[in-house]
């Protein structure tokens, strides 16, 4: 059987799924699979050329499923991201719009500067089960330390605000992205993803109404002043895609697989608590060795040969960043959790070029700043014995669903 008629990444053990990975960079490095109904790319090299090629586009990537008829029609009465613009389905001089907006936004420099605030975030969802002796991670703390960050980031409150509804909200969003569903669930999913809309909408005319020091009053004067150039339909979506989405789900995921694999052999954790100062390094290796995003999607815009392959116009390329992450012709001994590599290639879990993940430095600081935290407050966390580690079920990302910490 060859890899294309084996390949099934999707929800499978970290062990099986980077195995699954090795095998295809050795024998079919890239190879069209039925199942995925797209192309896949395993070899660093490969997915770095991709990167770099225009004619490998993010134009029409996050589509979403085919939906059904019933949910097409909840998803027209608000708005259409399949014909709105953002940034992570558009290329050329559509991009470089985005980017102008969000770049300053989303400088090195403001996000760490929210470092105060995702201290206090962490340390109070921490001091919520301290006492209890047990968590369910996921749940108690990644799922709540990214979306509380982003926020406050952007203006929403506890007081105000329902942070749980819009919590969830965002993650049915999301989900109709990357999550096969039934029709059911679908339906219920695109009636959510309106309501968040309308929404954020409704916010952002409070804002106008009742201005405030805060993102949202800031972008919305901007644009109503002319000086940002984006439409209301663009600027709800970039609330709802790029700032609360995409620093959320990726985020959380990441979370949970760096927790995940520090405490799995204990020496990782003992070893962060013997020298503080790794953490960096922690950090860097976890996001290579088990990263959140390990698959990412381009469209080829024409015809093309690729490593001697014919990719037709419309066809689906899927880059497996998390098997170019542990490529052994970029990284020595890639499946060795090592910290202290002497070898820094950057792994692309953020992607790379054009497409790089303007949150990486706050993907980075929250989870730094969540290992400082336990390891100040909980220095004998463990995993809680005879669990089943489930990972939800998506292509792009790797998240695990449950994750039972004891103390």
């Amino acid at each position: 059987m060859t890899i294309a008629d084996s390949f099934q990444p999707v929800g499978a053990p970290f062990d099986e799924v980077y195995s699954l990975y090795r095998r295809s960079r050795d024998e079919e490095p890239v190879f069209y699979s039925k199942d995925l109904q797209c192309w896949v790319v395993t070899r660093y090299d490969d997915i770095m050329d991709l990167l770099r090629d225009p004619v490998f586009t993010n134009e029409g990537t996050l589509s979403g499923f085919n939906y059904e008829p019933e949910t097409e029609a909840i998803l027209s009465s608000g708005i259409n991201w399949n014909a709105t613009s953002h940034i992570n389905g558009v290329e050329g001089a559509e991009h470089q719009r985005f980017k102008k907006v969000l770049v300053p936004i989303l400088s090195p420099v403001r996000l760490r500067a929210q470092e105060p605030t995702v201290r206090a975030i962490a340390a109070e969802l921490i001091e919520a089960f301290k006492d209890r002796g047990h968590c369910e991670f996921m749940k108690e703390f990644a799922y709540l330390l990214p979306i509380l960050t982003m926020f406050q980031f952007i203006g929403f409150n506890k007081q105000e605000d329902d942070l749980e509804q819009l919590a969830k909200w965002s993650g049915s969003t999301f989900a109709m992205w990357l999550t096969p569903m039934e029709p059911a669930e679908q339906k219920a999913c695109a009636l959510q993803a309106v309501a968040y809309q309308r929404y954020i909408r409704d916010k952002l005319n409070e804002r106008r109404r009742n201005p405030r020091d805060d993102l949202m009053t800031e972008m919305v004067l901007a644009m109503d002043r002319g000086e940002i150039d984006l439409s209301e339909d663009e600027l709800v979506l970039m609330y709802i895609f790029t700032f609360i989405g995409a620093g959320h789900e990726t985020t959380m995921a990441q979370l949970g697989n760096t927790f995940y694999q520090l405490l799995l052999e204990r020496g990782r954790w003992q070893a962060l608590l013997d020298d503080p100062h790794m953490v960096d390094d922690v950090v860097e290796e976890t996001i290579r060795y088990d990263g959140s995003v390990v698959a990412w999607y381009r469209r080829v815009a024409e015809d093309t040969e690729f490593r001697g392959f014919t990719m037709k116009k419309g066809e689906f390329v899927v880059m497996m960043f998390g098997s170019g992450n542990h490529d052994e012709c970029k990284f020595d001994t890639p499946e060795t959790y090592c910290p202290v590599r002497s070898n820094r290639e950057r792994p692309l879990t953020f992607s790379r070029g054009r497409h790089f993940c303007l949150g990486a430095p706050l993907a980075r600081l929250e989870v730094r700043v969540a290992l400082e935290e336990f390891a100040a407050r909980l220095p004998g966390v463990r995993l809680a014995p005879g669990q089943s580690i489930d990972m939800a079920p998506s292509v792009a990302t790797r998240a695990i669903e449950r994750l039972e910490l004891q103390w």
